[in-house]
């Protein structure tokens, strides 16, 4: 682990963790995964405001616990399970962050579509009750996303 672009053993370090800054933890690939985890474990508190998780397999209370303050999340090749191993669906992560002003997450051709379901849905209502996330993913629609990144900063 690198911080300040210096490595870090967490093996060497004996008390709990206070991250405020940027988050930015990645792996060479899935099976690596785990390194969240282990930070979570030496962590006291996380008040990072921006999360990057790339190649990471993560519990939905571990990423609720390092995405407690964040206003950006981006989950790269990321999978994050529920308490009994399961994958959680993106519509279910997404729920759980509601302050947050922007999410990334890779996602299959099937999630594109029900997004662009609920981007239609936000788009076509006159009244939010809530704060609208500015969604975005590869292959979006131009149009749609200008409107929808218009009405999130309305709300």
């Amino acid at each position: 682990m690198r911080f300040n672009s210096k490595q870090i053993d967490l093996k060497n370090i004996s008390s709990k963790l206070w991250i405020k800054n940027d988050l930015h933890i990645s792996s060479r690939n899935v099976s690596e995964g785990n390194k969240a985890s282990g930070l979570v474990r030496k962590t006291f508190k996380c008040d990072a405001p921006h999360l990057i998780l790339f190649n990471q397999i993560v519990s939905m209370d571990e990423l609720l616990f390092l995405a407690s303050n964040v206003q950006n999340i981006n989950l790269d090749r990321t999978i994050v399970k529920n308490e009994n191993g399961s994958i959680l669906e993106f519509k279910k992560i997404v729920e759980f962050f509601p302050k947050v002003e922007s999410f990334i997450y890779l996602i299959s051709d099937t999630y594109k579509i029900r997004l662009e379901t609920i981007i239609d849905e936000i788009i076509q209502a006159e009244i939010h009750y809530y704060k609208v996330p500015l969604i975005g993913f590869h292959g979006i629609n131009e149009e749609k996303h200008c409107k929808l990144f218009k009405i999130s900063f309305r709300t």
